[in-house]
């Protein structure tokens, strides 16, 4: 008797809904419909669009370009963190690991352009990265490498 009560009262508020879902438009009249754009605005537009020069597609930060001897940097590897990746346990220490190797063998191609290279620190959870102080000569190299970002 209480499962044939509850289908007859799913029923009924089916069919008490089912009209208001079908009387819904597909899609809504736009508010902007019929309406003209001012002229104040209309004569803002640009003839053509806006080119930029001298832009440059370098990694290296613009405070950088001119320096000179040891500098300290931090060098961001493109890889995501164990903490961009929302992973735990294991799995967390596993990508801990392998972003390591990943910063060692970057660490490796720094200091063969730069053997005074100093490492002053490695993070993998937070951000992956290193911390180094390198001739400033070595800068631009560093930046091109495809595991920097």
């Amino acid at each position: 008797m209480r499962k044939v009560f509850s289908i007859v009262m799913i029923l009924a508020m089916l069919l008490a809904f089912a009209p208001a879902a079908f009387a819904q438009e597909a899609t809504p009249p736009s508010r902007l419909d019929g309406r003209e754009v001012p002229a104040s605005v209309t004569d803002l537009k640009l003839d053509s669009p806006l080119v930029e020069s001298n832009v440059s597609t370098s990694r290296l930060d613009p405070s950088l370009r001119g320096a000179q001897g040891p500098t300290q940097v931090v060098v961001r590897l493109s890889s995501k963190s164990v903490s961009e990746r929302n992973i735990y346990g294991r799995s967390a220490q596993r990508m801990q690991s392998l972003l390591a190797i990943q910063q060692s063998s970057l660490l490796s191609r720094m200091e063969a352009l730069d053997s005074g290279m100093r490492i002053i620190g490695r993070v993998q959870l937070v951000m992956n990265a290193v911390f180094v102080e390198v001739d400033a000569s070595a800068l631009s190299e560093i930046a091109a490498d495809p595991m920097v970002s």
